[in-house]
């Protein structure tokens, strides 16, 4: 018995501007399809067609988006043509003794289905459509309604017509006009040919469309054709379809056998109307060994622009080698662009630019956060910004430019090129990264040393080695140790300028000492309460400019003369105010006793170690000053006298703060919603900037209940690391709040509004949100250990990196969520709705589901062990890569779920669940459960079933060819027309179970129990050896 494999190959183009280079991606397409297509309807059969056919769906859209009470549409190709009606909602009424079709209704779109055809109950050839008998039922005063979509030559004029329904679309699968090409089943088939077709079976079996719309022969594929109102947008569309010719190579496993190139030819033909869309079915067939096609390894598809020259076999074969080899696959296998036509120059010197562009976008805030950064670590360490050391950091390299988002859909990456340049880069910034780590981390750990205020001296000369200066702490020793003493200064130390000197000598000597000092942070905890009080309560302390008003104003008030000090006599020479190492030297250089040149001998080394000083610590000193004097200032004497004020420089200043306060206003408000906007979306919580003291934490958390107490509404209040342990916020409207770092352990939230807030941090163990509103909200880094969200709502949530264990969401609506690298273990989710969510590297061990309701989720590589969905619904689950040994399912609702890259669900449970569309891929499901459920459509690809059982469950049409199924138990269960050829049944129990229909060829049978089974039609074409 021969047979043969065959190749169908899909390609979706725009019906009124096709692309000359390329087709539209395969996922948009079955997105289209499954929304265009009628109900129940079949796209393609997968089978070859005698002749091409042209095929109509979706449905009539009102141009403009103007709605209209009817529409005319009409299509042409080859000698191929037909037109439709499409006409707004009418019934019949009455009008004295005769019966008229109402006004129609107008509509915007109207769907290209059966339904909307004539027909109904009783109709030989749509009972599904509408309007047939309406004479006899409108007598029986019934309510009748004509049929939408009408061919215009038989359009319906009175209540008696009864014309022909319009057919455009494919034909039901069990069409008689179809079932009569299917060829004869008879013993002989079932004997000798079975499961191929029967050897009388006509090609015709397999043509969809109306006759009418059928082609005397395949299609080329770059023929002509015209639309009327197949677009909202394009009334009128004449255009070619895109002339590509399509190449399918086929590899096989006997490497001996040479490549295989099947001739592929169009035999179909979708107009979608209103989605503009049109797709052409390519198709090619190619005799194999194996009826299963076991001896093809590989399949691959090309296309080429009919207009140029095929490229030769050549580049396909090394092509197919790259793709086909273990050292190479990963890299080539989606670089389709060595399988489409090759785009125009401009249109890749476009997409250069556009990846040029955007990867210097990439530097630049690669370069911004890199200093971010550092800048952060930095404040964290509590050093002052005077003192914080000069960090290198070089041109940020991009050396790769990466895909874009339409070349990423498309496929036309050259992810080869792509990979080898990430690896060459990656090695680089791997042996960059890890000098970088030797270097900053001790230089980071010996700042925090410096900064912790319990540094002793030579951590100074720790740091200067760290920073590549380890002869710097030498010289500048060397150097001040010839600063004059006490004694050769012409002051009397007795004097306030001569202790004021003598002390400024002092603090030169013990350099180290005085940048320690400079270091160490010190919390004024008075000073933290009032900037936190100032946020909270928005005064102006809390701005985040209002310290550098303050400082301005204090500057500016310390011009004018000093009360209280009266002046010096005229002719007196002034005291200094102040006494510097500047009146050190000049002193020095005053001394008629002190060496000849000592003073300028002095004065060179103080230059030195200032000019090393501003080299290593720029900050210290900027806009060039110095940075000696900065670290070492003067110290003021005891007030003795003052001079006037200087009234010019007074109203200089005073000019100057009013413009540098006017530019602060302006900037201030843009400043306060940039920094509340990134607080609100970083993974990262944001402030304090210091971490607020147990002390001010909890007056603040006082100060926030008192107000809220009082009145205040505390909607978008910044009360970030306030201590609210303990408190009742039960309703309150927190929603924009800023509450990074916040301590809310065992807090009442019942019932809150935290639309946007930030939780960033914040610690939320045993708290209470129950029926909270968290929309919005940033729960990244969270502690919320044994917190509850019953009933709350979290929608486009962020949840990166929380910790939320034995956490209970019962009842909860999540939705629209991407929660990432977040511990949930012990959680609980009964009776929650999830929906269009991905949980990724989470922890789901021991998590309970039960009567949940999950649609369109996706986990990835999480683990799920013991997780309870007893009783839940599952639509549009993916589950992969997860270990989830022991996780119950026992009575769920799942559709449309996947199972898919090595999900260990040993000893799982699927007991008494229903699914239709449930399938495991490469699933290890031994010892699994599936008693007494119900499945449509369940399918294992590559899994193993060892010793699991299937006692008395419904398993219609099951797929279990090529699985492991030793010892698996089928005691009673319905296995109608199931597929279990080249199935491992080695041991397995089919006793009293129905296998009517069902096909176990080259099944191995090996001590398989069959006893009371219903063998009828059961297929066991090869002998095995079955007890």
């Amino acid at each position: 018995m021969g047979a043969s494999y065959i190749v169908s190959a899909f390609g979706m183009f725009d019906l009124a501007q096709p692309d000359p280079y390329r087709l539209e991606g395969e996922q948009a397409m079955w997105m289209m399809t499954a929304k265009e297509l009628p109900s129940g309807a079949v796209f393609d059969l997968g089978m070859p067609k005698p002749t091409a056919e042209v095929m109509i769906a979706g449905h009539a859209a009102a141009l403009g988006g103007e709605p209209v009470q009817r529409i005319g549409l009409a299509w042409a190709i080859g000698n191929l043509q037909k037109q439709l009606l499409v006409t707004g909602d009418r019934v019949w009424r009455m009008a004295g003794a005769t019966a008229v079709p109402t006004e129609p209704q107008s509509f915007l779109q109207m769907p290209l289905v059966p339904q909307r055809c004539f027909g109904g109950e009783g109709h030989g050839s749509n009972p599904a459509g509408i309007g047939f008998r309406a004479q006899e039922r409108l007598m029986a005063r019934e309510t009748v309604a004509l049929p939408n979509i009408e061919t215009p030559e038989v359009a319906i004029r009175s209540i008696g017509d009864t014309p022909p329904p319009p057919r455009f679309g494919p034909m039901a699968v069990d069409a008689k006009e179809r079932l009569q090409y299917s060829g004869t089943y008879d013993d002989h088939w079932i004997k000798n040919l079975a499961p191929a077709l029967a050897e009388d079976a006509d090609p015709r079996l397999f043509l969809f469309a109306p006759p009418d719309q059928r082609l005397p022969q395949h299609l080329e594929g770059n023929e002509g054709y015209g639309l009327r109102n197949f677009a909202a947008d394009a009334p009128e569309i004449q255009q070619h379809l895109p002339g590509f010719r399509v190449r399918c190579f086929i590899g096989w496993t006997d490497p001996q056998k040479p490549i295989v190139e099947l001739p592929m030819r169009i035999d179909t033909l979708w107009f979608f109307a209103g989605a503009r869309r049109g797709v052409m079915v390519y198709r090619g067939a190619t005799p194999v060994e194996d009826i299963e096609a076991a001896d093809i390894a590989d399949v691959m598809l090309a296309y080429e622009r009919m207009g140029e020259e095929p490229r030769p076999l050549s580049h396909y074969l090394q092509v197919r080698a790259l793709r086909t080899n273990p050292e190479t696959a990963f890299k080539y296998a989606f670089s389709e662009h060595q399988l489409t036509p090759e785009l125009p120059q401009e249109e890749r010197d476009r997409r250069t630019a556009k990846r040029q562009a955007l990867a210097a976008e990439r530097r630049q805030k690669r370069r911004e956060a890199m200093e971010w950064g550092i800048q952060r670590e930095l404040e964290r360490s509590g050093v002052r910004k005077e003192l914080w050391p000069a960090f290198e950091m070089g041109e940020a390299e991009d050396e790769i430019l990466m895909p874009l988002p339409e070349e990423l859909e498309s496929g036309e990456v050259d992810l080869a090129e792509l990979l080898d340049g990430i690896e060459a880069l990656q090695v680089k910034k791997e042996a960059e990264l890890d000098a970088i780590v030797q270097k900053q981390q001790p230089l980071l750990a010996a700042m925090n040393e410096i900064a912790s205020g319990e540094a002793e001296p030579e951590a100074i000369d720790r740091l200067l080695a760290l920073l590549d200066k380890p002869e710097m702490a030498a010289q500048v020793d060397s150097e001040l140790s010839q600063l004059p003493s006490a004694a050769d200064l012409p002051f009397d130390v007795a004097t306030p300028e001569g202790t004021q000197a003598d002390a400024a000598l002092a603090r030169a000597g013990d350099w180290r000492r005085a940048m320690l000092d400079a270091a160490a942070p010190k919390v004024d905890e008075a000073e933290q309460l009032a900037l936190a009080r100032g946020r909270f309560l928005g005064l102006p302390e809390g701005r985040p400019l209002e310290r550098t008003r303050r400082q301005l104003t204090e500057e500016r008030f310390s011009m004018p003369d000093l009360p209280g000090i009266p002046a010096l006599p005229d002719g007196a020479a002034a005291a200094p105010e102040t006494v510097s190492l500047d009146d050190a030297l000049r002193a020095l250089e005053e001394n008629p006793f002190a060496p000849a040149g000592a003073a300028k001998q002095v004065r060179d080394a103080l230059d030195s170690v200032d000019a090393k000083l501003a080299q290593t610590l720029p900050n210290l000193a900027p806009g060039g000053g110095s940075a000696l004097r900065a670290l070492i200032p003067a110290a003021p004497p005891p007030p003795a006298s003052a001079e006037d004020a200087l009234s010019e420089t007074g109203a200089r200043l005073k000019q100057a703060h009013a413009e540098i306060h006017a530019g602060l206003d302006a900037a201030e408000a843009q400043m306060i919603a940039g920094l509340a906007e990134m607080r609100r979306t970083s993974p990262l919580p944001l402030k304090p900037d210091v971490p607020l003291t147990p002390g001010v934490a909890r007056a603040l958390g006082d100060l926030v209940m008192e107000q809220a107490a009082a009145g205040l509404a505390l909607a978008g209040r910044d009360f970030a690391g306030a201590d609210l342990s303990d408190r009742d916020l039960s309703g309150v409207d927190l929603s924009g709040a800023l509450l990074e770092n916040a301590k809310l352990d065992r807090a009442r939230l019942v019932g809150a509004r935290l639309v946007n807030a930030t939780l960033a941090g914040a610690s939320l163990r045993g708290a209470d949100l129950s029926g909270s509103d968290l929309t919005n909200a940033n729960l990244c880094k969270v502690d919320g250990e044994g917190a509850r969200f019953e009933s709350a709502r979290l929608s486009e949530t962020m949840l990166l990196e929380a910790r939320l264990p034995g956490v209970s969401f019962d009842g909860a609506e999540l939705s629209r969520l991407q929660i990432m690298m977040t511990p949930l273990a012990g959680a609980s989710f009964r009776q929650a709705r999830v929906a269009d969510t991905i949980v990724m590297r989470a922890d789901l061990a021991d998590t309970d589901w039960q009567a949940s309701v999950l649609e369109r989720v996706q986990v990835l590589d999480t683990p799920l062990e013991r997780a309870r969905f007893a009783t839940a619904s599952l639509h549009e689950v993916c589950i992969l890569m997860a270990k989830a040994a022991g996780i119950d399912f026992s009575a769920a609702r799942l559709s449309s779920v996947l199972f898919a890259g090595e999900v260990d669900l040993r000893q799982s449970s699927f007991a008494r669940a229903t699914s239709a569309g449930l399938t495991f891929q490469k699933a290890d499901l031994s010892l699994a459960d599936f008693a007494r459920g119900r499945f449509e459509r369940l399918c294992f690809v590559e899994a193993g079933l060892a010793g699991a059982s299937f006692r008395e469950a419904t398993l219609k049409r099951g797929i279990f060819s090529r699985n492991t199924l030793t010892s698996t138990d089928f005691f009673a269960a319905d296995l109608l027309e199931a597929q279990f050829n080249r199935a491992d049944l080695t041991g397995a129990s089919l006793r009293a179970s129905n296998l009517f229909g069902a096909d176990l060829m080259d099944a191995t049978l090996f001590g398989a129990d069959f006893s009371r089974a219903n063998l009828t039609r059961t297929i066991l074409a090869v002998a095995s050896d079955a007890g």
